[in-house]
C-alpha cells in the first residue's frame, strides 16, 4: 500500500494508523499518526478519513480536521475507538465533527464495510452538495434571467412609454410645424411672420415673444438678451443659399431652458422662416418691379391701354381710368362711352378718330395677343393750325385791306374837299343843304373806319408807350365791330366815367385786346342765335375805378366754350399782361359770360 506524501494524494480513504491493514481490497491511503500526519490533515483530498480517537483529541487535529471540514463538507470522519479514551470525550468529539462511524477494531470485513458505508455517505453528500450548487447555481441563474427579463420587459416599458410620449410629442411637433409653416407663407411681411408664429407657438411652448432680427442687428439684439436674466431665448441663424441672413429668436420667461427636441424643432421653424423670407425677398422685388412698371406706365401723360382681341381692357393707365364714366371692361366703353367698338378703329395700324369734342392720333402695336394702343390728343394742335391759317388768311386780309385803305383815303379826301366846296357856293336856306351836310358826315365817318383799319394794320414796333384815354381805346374797337352790331341785331351797353380814364401803354395793342375781347363775344352770340332764332345778344362794357387802377368788364349773354383755347383770347391775354394786367374769363352756364382785367392807373 503506498504512502501519502504532501505532494500527491491519489485516494479517496486516508487511513492514519499504526497499522497498514494489508490484504484490504480498497487502494487507500495509509500515514502513521505522527505530526507530519496532523500537519496535512488540513490539505486532504479525500473523501473518507480514517484516524484514532486519541489523535483527534489533540488540539492541532482538530483545528487542521475542521478546516479540512470547510474545505470539503461531504469529508467523512471515521473513528477508531481506543478503550483508554474516556466516553465524555467520544460524545463530545462526535457532536463537533458529527462523527460517521466508530470502529472498535480493524478487522477487515467490518473496517471496509464501514468505510463502504462512509464513502457511499461521502459521495451522497458530495452529490447532494453538487446537486444543491447545481440548484443554487440555477436557482441564481433563473434569478438573474428573471432579473434581467425583468430588467428588460422595464426597458421595454419605458421605451413603449418613451415611444408614446415621442410619437405624441412627434404628432403635435408635426402639427405645430404644419400650422406654423402655414402661417410662415401665409405672411406678407416680417412683422406678420412674427405675429403669427407667435400665435401659433406661444402655448405650446410656453413663448412669450418671436423676434426677427437681419444682420447686424441680429448680434446686437442678442447682446442685450445676455444682460437679461428674466428672458430664456433660443438664437436660430437664417440662412439663404449659405449666406447669413440674421437670426430669429424665441424668448420665454426665464427659469426655464429649451429641451433638446424643442430646439430641434425650432431649428426646423428657422428653415421655414428662411424661405419665407426668400420668398418674400422675391415679392418685395417683383412688387418694387410692378410699382416701377406700374408708375412709369402711369408717368405717360396720354391715355394707354392694353386690349385683347374682343377689346377688352387688361392694363389701363391713370390717364387712361380718368376716362372712365363708371365701371367697363371694354376700351370703348371706358374711353369713349360707347356700346359697342369705334368707327374707324384700326388694331395693329395708327389711325385718326375724330369727334365733336376732341381729335386723337391713336399708335397701335400688336405684342403677341394683345394690343397697345396710346391715344394722344392733338385737338389743341389741330385748333391751332386751323387758328394759324385764319390768322394768316386775317393777316392777308388785313393786308389786302391796308391797302385798299390806302386806295381809298384819297377818293374820299377828294370827295370831302368837293362836299365841303359846293356847302360853302351853298346858301344855308338851300334845300340841298341838308343833304350836303349828310353828304359830308358820311365821308367823315368812312374817313375815320379807315384811319382805324390802317391803325390796327399798322405795325405795332412804331406804336409808342404814351397815355391816353381808356375810353378811346373802346370807342376804336367799336368802329371796327360796329358794322357788325347793327347787322346782327346785337345791343352794346356801356358804363364809362364821364371823366378820362387815363392808362399808359400802346394805344393801338390795348384797341386791337379790347376789339379780340369783343369779337369773341359777338362770335359766341352769332353761335347761340343760330340754334335759337329769337334770341337777342347784348354786350356790356365798363370801366370802374377802384383805388389805384381801372377795372375793365366784358360781359355778353352767349356761352363761353372754347375761348380760352382761340387765337385772339391768348393774343389779348398776351397784350393785357405787356400792360401790367391780368386776363380772367368767368363762364356761368346759360347765363352770361365775364371777362374782365384791371390796369394801373398812371
Amino acid at each position: 500500500m503506498p504512502t501519502l506524501d504532501q505532494s500527491h494524494l491519489q485516494s479517496s480513504v486516508l487511513l492514519v494508523s499504526d497499522q497498514s491493514l494489508a490484504g484490504s481490497r480498497f487502494g487507500f491511503d495509509w500515514i502513521p499518526p505522527n505530526k507530519s500526519a496532523i500537519k496535512a490533515l488540513s490539505g486532504l483530498q479525500h473523501d473518507v478519513i480514517v484516524l484514532p480517537l486519541s489523535l483527534l483529541m489533540t488540539n492541532e487535529a482538530r483545528h487542521e480536521i475542521f478546516l479540512a471540514r470547510q474545505k470539503k463538507p461531504f469529508l467523512q470522519i471515521v473513528l477508531l475507538d481506543e478503550p483508554q479514551v474516556a466516553r465524555d470525550h467520544l460524545i463530545e468529539i462526535h457532536n463537533q465533527f458529527q462523527i460517521c462511524e466508530v470502529l472498535p477494531n480493524m478487522d477487515l470485513v467490518p473496517f471496509e464495510n464501514s468505510l463502504v458505508r462512509a464513502l457511499e455517505i461521502s459521495q451522497s453528500m458530495k452529490q447532494d452538495f453538487e446537486l444543491e450548487n447545481l440548484i443554487e447555481t440555477q436557482n441564481e441563474r433563473l434569478n438573474e434571467l428573471y432579473r434581467d427579463l425583468e430588467d428588460r420587459v422595464e426597458k421595454r416599458q419605458r421605451s413603449l412609454e418613451e415611444s408614446r410620449r415621442k410619437t405624441a410629442v412627434a404628432s403635435l411637433r408635426w402639427q405645430l410645424l404644419r400650422e406654423a409653416t402655414t402661417s410662415i407663407h401665409e405672411a406678407l411681411s416680417v412683422g406678420e411672420i412674427e405675429k403669427k408664429l407667435n400665435e401659433v407657438l406661444a402655448g405650446p411652448l410656453a413663448l412669450s415673444a418671436l423676434r426677427i432680427f437681419f444682420k447686424p442687428q441680429d448680434q446686437i439684439f442678442s447682446q442685450q438678451l445676455r444682460s437679461n436674466s428674466s428672458v430664456t431665448s433660443f438664437q436660430s441663424p437664417l440662412f439663404r443659399e449659405q449666406q447669413a441672413l440674421g437670426s430669429a429668436f424665441f424668448l420665454r420667461d426665464g427659469g426655464r431652458p429649451y429641451l433638446k427636441e424643442e430646439t430641434d424643432f425650432l431649428l426646423r421653424i428657422s428653415d421655414t422662416i428662411s424661405l419665407s423670407l426668400d420668398r418674400l425677398g422675391h415679392l418685395q422685388q417683383a412688387e418694387t418691379l410692378r410699382e416701377q412698371w406700374q408708375a412709369t406706365f402711369n408717368a405717360i401723360k396720354d391715355p394707354l391701354v392694353l386690349i385683347d382681341e374682343n377689346f377688352e381692357v387688361r392694363q389701363a393707365n391713370s390717364s387712361a381710368r380718368a376716362r372712365q364714366k363708371s365701371d367697363s371692361k371694354y376700351c370703348y366703353q371706358m374711353l369713349f362711352q360707347r356700346e359697342s367698338p369705334c368707327l374707324g378703329c384700326e388694331r395693329g395700324q395708327n389711325f385718326r378718330m375724330e369727334s365733336r369734342s376732341e381729335i386723337l392720333d391713336i399708335t397701335s402695336q400688336r405684342l403677341d395677343q394683345l394690343y397697345f394702343h396710346i391715344y394722344h390728343d392733338i385737338s389743341d394742335q389741330v385748333r391751332m393750325e386751323r387758328k394759324i391759317l385764319e390768322t394768316a388768311r386775317m393777316a392777308e386780309l388785313g393786308t389786302i385791306g391796308s391797302s385798299i385803305a390806302h386806295e381809298l383815303n384819297n377818293p374820299l379826301g377828294g370827295v370831302l374837299s368837293f362836299v365841303q366846296l359846293i356847302q360853302m357856293d351853298l346858301k344855308k336856306d338851300d334845300p340841298i343843304a341838308a343833304d350836303l351836310a349828310e353828304m359830308e358826315a358820311g365821308v367823315k365817318r368812312c374817313r375815320d373806319i379807315i384811319e382805324n383799319l390802317l391803325g390796327f394794320t399798322r405795325n405795332p414796333d412804331v406804336d409808342q408807350v404814351i397815355e391816353f384815354d381808356l375810353r378811346e381805346a373802346f370807342n376804336r374797337s367799336f368802329k371796327i365791330i360796329d358794322l357788325q352790331i347793327k347787322t346782327k341785331n346785337i345791343e352794346i351797353k356801356t358804363r364809362f366815367p364821364k371823366t378820362s380814364a387815363p392808362v399808359i401803354g400802346h394805344l393801338n395793342l390795348l384797341s386791337q385786346a379790347l376789339k379780340n375781347l369783343l369779337q369773341l363775344s359777338i362770335d359766341s352770340i352769332l353761335e347761340k342765335s343760330q340754334s335759337q332764332q329769337a334770341f337777342a345778344g347784348v354786350i356790356e362794357a365798363e370801366i370802374l375805378s377802384k383805388d389805384n387802377e381801372w377795372r375793365v368788364e366784358i360781359i355778353d349773354n352767349g356761352p363761353g366754350q372754347g375761348r380760352r383755347n382761340s387765337l385772339q383770347y391768348s393774343i389779348s391775354s398776351q397784350i393785357i399782361h405787356e400792360h401790367g394786367g391780368a386776363l380772367e374769363l368767368i363762364t356761368q352756364p346759360r347765363r352770361m359770360t365775364q371777362a374782365k382785367f384791371s390796369l394801373p392807373k398812371p
